[in-house]
Formats: structure tokens, sequence, C-alpha cells
């Protein structure tokens, strides 16, 4: 269950054994690395949306008739 004490290490068996059985047992961390890796992008993907998914407003101009107007 644990690792293998310091005088087993010298053993390749017992080394390589004990790799065998632990090998699988990062399956969390995985779940977990990934799942940060999606929101890290997804944030990003979020922003590069805002930033050019919205066409800035165009101002009207106005035009001689109106320009006229405020002139008096």
């Amino acid at each position: 269950m644990f690792a293998p004490s310091t005088d087993d290490l010298l053993r390749q068996v017992d080394v390589l054994e004990w790799l065998k059985k632990n090998r699988f047992k990062n399956m969390e961390l995985d779940l977990f690395m990934y799942t940060i890796l999606a929101i890290g992008v997804t944030f990003v993907l979020y922003t590069i949306f805002l930033l050019f998914g919205f066409k800035p407003r165009e101002k009207e101009k106005p035009t001689a008739d109106e320009n006229e107007n405020t002139k008096r």
C-alpha cells in the first residue's frame, strides 16, 4: 500500500511490482488538472469573444440640415 522501504528499493522486482500496482492512482490529479486547464481556456476564449465579437457602434454623422439647425 505504501512505498517500499529503503531496504526494498535495492531489489528491482519489488520496485517494479510497486510501480505496477500504483501506476493508475493519479486519476484524481488528472481530472483536477484538466478541469483547471478547461476553465483557463474557457476564460481566454470568452475574453477574446468579448474583445472581438462585438463590433463597435458607429456614431451617426449629423447631416448638413442638422448642422444648420444646431448653429442657430
